[in-house]
């Protein structure tokens, strides 16, 4: 019979913890050690690559659209209203904002809630120590339970495997544990430092507890059929056209340190007259490097001795052009003998055409912003907008709003069942929240005003969804504030 630690190998080994390392270094900028960028020769330090982020500017783009303008959390309680608004002043949104990045640049995202505090704090995990423990042949399905690995180290060096399970449908939480031998996962006794008074034990070696609620929870970005895991914003052929937009920034910087040095032209007749007085006066051939230190780097050692015996031979059976690329000073400059005759050397620049290179960078940029559905209007200063209303720039950006309403969708799902389980955990009256998200673009408010007003007056709207519209709020805050107004507006009575 398999075990937890068979099934759980038997996950681990789909990839997708290989896919989360990628997506994740791709975000941080360093796609040369995923696409394995070749250095440039000639760089002063070769690790370092030019590279142009893309990824970052997708992932962000998209998380500071959702949480730049904070959402609204209305609870009909009281009492869970103040507990709620308490606890989110505890770097809430920052753990969000890590939530939505994750979920882009890996397509999943998981937290749990530690109960081992006074109050229940989230906890972020990273998609590397997950193993979801799901039914493959219904992968659409929510997984049974989920598992976080941690490995400790004996004194002897042997490595044990504990893994935490959270089963959310039984509402429990339990510890097993495994030792390798032979190549064969052995179950082994729970380190004592995972538990507490509370886990109870099966058969002394798999320990659990009861939760009143699920703890454990899992964000996902989209969704494909046939496939448990979340998909990534990166997709192959973003990553793919990403990769050749690296690889032309470093194309571009061959060329430019290729061609950085003038070609200098200098008459074979001035060449031979310097050889010449070098071969006869050996202190002016020190004097400017043609010396026999110089040209240690390139004889043989046989040669050097011959050297040392008659200086005068130092030159003798190279021709001009080999005389030159023998002396080390020469060979970092670039020298063209030419028969020019009598003369002073000239020298000659090249100035390299790059512009094909960055029309084609800009060709693959704007290919992925489409494909990521990602308008440049929100982050290019160089799209000009001219004198576009609120409603034409509005339309610009729609295809970027709609993604980002669909990446709300799927997250504020999961979103209200940890904030139900919190309450849960703080032994208040649990409720599912109604949250209020904005689009975190700048509005041109009199825009709003005007076009609600027009509704408004044109007997289209009320006076209350006017209002609400304009300043965003609820039904509940709208009726306040409607009710403030007329408080507001009522003329009192002369005595």
């Amino acid at each position: 019979m398999a075990t937890l630690y068979d099934r759980i190998q038997k996950i681990k080994g789909e990839g997708y913890q290989e896919k989360y390392e990628t997506g994740h270094q791709l975000y941080c900028g360093d796609a040369h050690e995923v696409f394995q960028t070749n250095r440039v020769e000639g760089k002063q330090d070769e690790s370092k690559y030019l590279s142009y982020n893309i990824f970052s500017q997708i992932t962000d783009t998209f998380s500071s659209l959702i949480l730049f303008e904070k959402p609204r959390f209305t609870f009909k309680n009281a009492q869970t209203q103040a507990y709620f608004d308490e606890f989110i002043n505890n770097s809430f949104f920052e753990k969000l904002k890590l939530l939505l990045e994750t979920n882009s640049y890996a397509g999943d995202a998981v937290c749990y809630l530690n109960i081992r505090k006074e109050k229940p704090e989230i906890v972020l995990l990273p998609n590397e120590r997950w193993i979801p423990l799901y039914d493959e042949n219904r992968p659409d399905l929510e997984a049974e339970a989920h598992c976080i690995e941690y490995r400790v180290e004996e004194k002897d060096k042997t490595a044990i495997f504990v893994y935490q399970i959270f089963d959310n449908e039984n509402l429990t939480v339990g510890f097993q544990a495994f030792k390798k031998e032979n190549g064969v996962g052995v179950q082994v006794p729970v380190p004592e430092q995972f538990l507490t008074p509370k886990f109870k034990t099966k058969d002394d070696l798999s320990y659990y507890r009861r939760i009143p609620t699920p703890l454990f929870f899992r964000f996902y970005n989209k969704k494909e059929v046939g496939d448990y895991f979340g998909v990534s914003d990166y997709s192959n052929s973003i990553v793919i056209k990403a990769e050749e937009i690296n690889n032309q920034l470093e194309l571009q910087q061959k060329v430019l340190i290729e061609t950085a040095d003038p070609i200098r032209l200098v008459p074979k007749t001035l060449i031979q007259q310097t050889i010449d007085q070098i071969n006869k006066n050996s202190t002016f051939a020190d004097t400017i490097g043609f010396g026999l230190e110089a040209q240690s780097g390139f004889f043989s050692a046989e040669n050097n001795n011959e050297n040392n015996n008659n200086k005068n031979n130092n030159f003798k059976g190279l021709n001009l052009q080999e005389t030159m690329v023998a002396n080390a000073i020469v060979r970092k400059s670039k020298i063209l003998p030419v028969g020019i005759g009598e003369g002073t050397p000239e020298f000659i620049s090249y100035e390299p055409h790059t512009q094909k290179m960055e029309a084609f960078i800009e060709v693959l940029k704007r290919m992925i912003y489409n494909e990521a559905r990602l308008s440049p209007v929100l982050f290019d200063k160089n799209v000009s907008v001219g004198d576009l209303s609120g409603v034409a720039l509005q339309r610009l950006i729609q295809e970027t709003i709609h993604k980002a309403n669909d990446k709300i969708m799927n997250f504020e799902v999961v979103l209200k069942e940890l904030i139900f389980s919190l309450c849960v955990l703080a032994e208040i009256t649990p409720e599912i929240p109604t949250i209020q998200w904005y689009d975190g673009i700048i509005d041109a408010k009199i825009d709003k005003i005007d076009e609600n007003e027009r509704l408004f007056l044109g007997g289209f709207i009320t006076k209350k969804e006017a209002i609400k519209n304009i300043n965003g709020l609820t039904d509940e805050q709208a009726d306040q504030e409607l009710l403030d107004i007329e408080t507001e507006n009522v003329v009192p009575l002369m005595t």
